[in-house]
């Protein structure tokens, strides 16, 4: 995005306890379709007579119609002998019973929507938020730099961000943050990353204790601080993985939850995220998604890179760079990364699809005995494509929509994977097999995502459409040669 570049400023904590501002709708979305196309506006009980109740749809064109839900009450016996039997006892009117009846006159409709979307009763959100309080973190990041005015030449600085737990396992746990929470270009050492992470869990949030003296800053912590190691990460997708033992962190608190991961997002769902506005400790604040995808411009290092995002009207501060995005059911969307300084309902998160496809990728090399692989390594197709027929489809039934595209191969490199199989330029890759698996490309993205979960010895082929026809590729068997490191 020209002309953006220099806006978009990363959500990173300024130093220690100096920070600056950076970046609630409800969630709008459409009715669903009633009679004739017509929008249903409410559903409410309005009568009640014996065992049934009376509930009425109203529609966006002022009319109205009922259904009726029976509750339960003693069985009667069968008439007139013919094949009776004794009746059962009942079971009063529940809301999941009043969902099945209106799915069944209506259609299907997901349970949260429909619970959401239709009964007239107090919508709280405090539920969900309660729930997401389980599994997320305050990042404190500790570098030296250095420091001309000091004798030493060097001294301690602090930065301060969120992050979430991602996964438990037998003896650690895995955080994900932003990789510019833990990487500091005016750091000392080549590698840019903290010297010293700890994380802090909600309800047991503190900060580490400054000292000066001379000019130099030493920084304490205290018992609710867990110490992190740096696993891995990426600063081309702005991820990174932290690692601590299980123990310390139960032995702050036991009640820690790995957070569960959205299949998606689409655009007016709502978005809460909980962060570490000004290094003051987490605070929960919501809005919806914006836009479900453009890319924008950030310099994390010095380098302006191009990073896929959502847009989000969820206000974010500095501070909230790492913190998780979630969807009215909890369930993580995405880790917010960037916000327009001038414009506080412009904000960004990167997408669901690549936290989790660079986290999986990060923790199997990590966990291959290879010390030096901390970043991503996905497979070099040699392939450039393009977005060409894009448009916005709408699924009245689920009451969401989507943009689709066709993938169209714009270049193709001599001698790459994609130039073996036969694909060239002007063809339309239609589909991804990985081990017999095949994945549509309904977006060009959609490939670039499905790449994190390649490793060496899987099999990938393609489908793609030239001249009105539908072929398909012979399988590739990925080597390691075929796979490029992405830091």
């Amino acid at each position: 995005m020209k002309g953006m570049k220099h806006v978009i400023a990363l959500l990173l904590g300024s130093l220690l306890f100096g920070c600056a501002l950076s970046g609630c709708g409800a969630d709008g979305k459409d009715g669903k379709d009633g009679q004739d196309g017509v929008g249903i506006t409410s559903i409410e009980k309005t009568a009640s007579e014996g065992g049934v109740d009376t509930y009425t749809v109203y529609f966006s064109d002022g009319t109205s119609t009922t259904f009726e839900v029976t509750n339960g009450k003693d069985g009667q016996d069968g008439q007139d002998g013919q094949d009776g039997q004794a009746g059962e006892d009942g079971q009063d009117v529940t809301v999941s019973a009043l969902y099945e009846a209106y799915c069944e006159k209506y259609g299907q409709i997901a349970y949260g929507e429909f619970l959401e979307q239709y009964l007239s009763l107090e919508k709280d959100d405090a539920h969900v938020i309660a729930r997401c309080l389980q599994s997320v973190v305050k990042v404190f990041s500790e570098f030296t730099e250095k420091d001309d005015g000091l004798q030493s030449g060097m001294n301690q600085a602090v930065y301060t961000g969120a992050g979430i737990v991602y996964q438990t396992s037998a003896d650690s746990v895995y955080f994900l943050t932003n990789y510019h929470v833990v990487h500091n270009e005016d750091a000392m050492g080549t590698d840019k990353i903290s010297d010293t992470i700890h994380c802090y869990l909600y309800g047991s949030e503190r900060a580490p204790h400054k000292e000066t003296e001379e000019g130099q800053n030493t920084y304490t912590y205290d018992e609710y601080a867990i110490p992190c190691e740096y696993v891995g990460g990426s600063i081309t997708y702005d991820v990174a993985v932290l690692r601590a033992d299980r123990s310390a962190v139960e032995g702050v608190n036991p009640n820690v939850q790995a957070v569960t991961l959205a299949q998606g997002y689409s655009v007016g769902q709502t978005a809460f995220t909980v962060g570490n506005p000004n290094g003051e400790g987490l605070s929960a604040t919501k809005g919806i998604v914006s836009v479900e995808s453009e890319q924008i411009s950030l310099s994390i290092d010095g380098t302006e890179r191009a990073y896929r995002a959502m847009r989000i009207d969820t206000p974010l501060y500095k501070g909230n760079s790492g913190g998780g995005l979630f969807n009215v059911e909890g369930e993580l969307i995405g880790l917010v990364n960037a916000g327009i300084l001038s414009q506080q309902n412009v904000n960004y998160a990167i997408p669901v699809s690549i936290v989790e496809g660079v986290a999986e990728n990060v923790l199997r090399y990590a966990k291959d005995s290879d010390a030096e692989t901390q970043g991503v390594l996905k497979v070099k197709l040699g392939v450039t494509v393009r977005g060409q027929n894009s448009k916005y489809v709408y699924d009245g039934v689920a009451q969401t929509g989507k943009i689709v595209e066709e993938c169209l191969v714009t270049e193709v490199a001599e001698g790459s994977i994609v130039h073996s199989l036969g694909i060239q330029a002007d063809d339309v890759i239609a589909s991804f097999f990985h081990n017999g698996e095949e994945i549509a490309l309904e977006r060009t993205f959609t490939l670039g995502d499905f790449l994190f979960w390649v490793e060496e010895g899987d099999e990938i082929a393609f489908s793609y459409r030239r001249g009105g026809q539908l072929f398909q590729t012979q399988t590739h068997t990925v080597a390691f040669s075929d796979l490029v490191y992405f830091e």
